[in-house]
């Protein structure tokens, strides 16, 4: 066996370069860890009627949240920035919005053409409801408006309510459906 003998001096810099090297792995693992959860405790919601976008710092220090209602939303667009990202479908989310909101960006999420699909669908859902819900509105201030035109002409004795002067009778059908003597 052959050994070679080592100096001190060979000894301080295998040590030195066994140090940077572990230094320079926890490191490169450290920000690993860090680009992981930075990017898992990011929360990206679509429900029925908004979309939130909340993005916090690992260590809980800074922490944004933006919400936005469906009808705000004008355009999406996709982004896959790389080959990889194309064959693991996946890639940020550019959301434009009316208002002060203007731009979400959902990043890194798996399949954003399908989410985009999503988001159109919910919202051309929530504006129909929006359109239902003004249309029942519209009805019901309309009824209202003729029952209280009705309470005027009764006060103005131009018309007569039938129960006050034939207590518990049917009133008289109109004359469109009696029949023809």
């Amino acid at each position: 066996p052959v050994f070679f003998p080592q100096s001190s001096g060979t000894a301080q810099m295998l040590a030195a370069f066994l140090a940077l090297w572990v230094g320079a792995l926890f490191g490169v693992g450290f920000w690993t860890w860090y680009q992981y959860e930075d990017w898992r405790n990011d929360i990206y919601a679509v429900t029925d009627d908004r979309l939130v976008d909340s993005e916090r710092d690992p260590f809980g220090f800074h922490q944004r949240v933006v919400e936005t209602t469906l009808d705000r939303v004008q355009d999406i667009a996709f982004v896959k920035p790389n080959i990889l990202a194309t064959l693991l479908n996946y890639g940020d989310l550019k959301i434009a919005t009316a208002g002060a909101q203007g731009e979400l960006v959902f990043s890194s999420i798996v399949d954003p053409q399908k989410a985009s699909q999503e988001i159109f669908r919910r919202r051309e859902a929530f504006r129909a409801r929006r359109e239902q819900q003004q249309a029942k509105e519209e009805r019901v201030q309309f009824l209202d408006w003729f029952l209280e035109y009705n309470r005027f002409l009764q006060e103005r004795g131009d018309i007569r309510v039938w129960a006050d002067n034939h207590p518990g009778e049917m009133p008289p059908a109109s004359d469109a459906t009696l029949p023809a003597s």
